[in-house]
């Protein structure tokens, strides 16, 4: 026992050179590489838009989700279309959104168009931010507008500055574990 102690370690010389092992077992090895739980959805989405004027909007959604116990993310893509009732202005948006950590704050952009089939022509684009919960993403944006802004009364028809309001339904909801790649 006390040979095999010796063999192993020599005050003099150091550690003694080891058998190559079969398997490398360090924590940055292939085999003990952290796989990450992906979650990846899509849905629909309905909302009401309260600005200078009132807008529903309905559209898709589809969300990536890194979920772990340490710096979960998701980034979220949307795009839908929304109806003013008061100017009868039809807009197409596309946007996303990414939310990081455990507080539900999001943040993220849009860009649109939006005509009122008379002639009008806008196209916006601006930021936004929101809170997240329960299927309710509650946003608060900004549109800066490029086109004819200025209608029969003066006014744009498209919200300058908006807070919707709006409830994702999944549809289709996949979870899958990332593959770890060799180095």
């Amino acid at each position: 026992c006390q040979q095999g102690v010796h063999a192993q370690f020599d005050l003099l010389s150091g550690p003694a050179p080891q058998p190559q092992a079969e398997y490398d077992y360090s924590p940055g090895s292939f085999l003990f590489a952290k796989k990450k739980l992906m979650q990846r959805n899509h849905g629909v989405i309905i909302g009401l838009q309260r600005g200078r004027s009132t807008a529903i909007e309905l559209g898709g959604e589809a969300h990536w989700r890194k979920i772990s116990l340490k710096k979960p993310h998701i980034i979220g893509a949307t795009a839908n279309m929304e109806y003013d009732f008061s100017q009868h202005m039809v807009g197409y948006k596309a946007g996303a959104w990414m939310k990081r950590g455990r507080i539900n704050f999001t943040y993220g952009a849009n860009v649109g168009y939006h005509t009122d089939f008379k002639g009008r022509h806008i196209f916006t684009a601006g930021p936004a931010i929101g809170f997240r919960l329960l299927g309710l993403h509650l946003v608060n944006g900004y549109n800066f507008q490029a086109g004819d802004t200025k209608g029969e009364k003066g006014e744009s028809g498209v919200n300058t500055l908006y807070m919707s309001l709006r409830y994702y339904f999944p549809m289709q909801n996949k979870f899958v574990w990332d593959k770890p790649t060799k180095k």
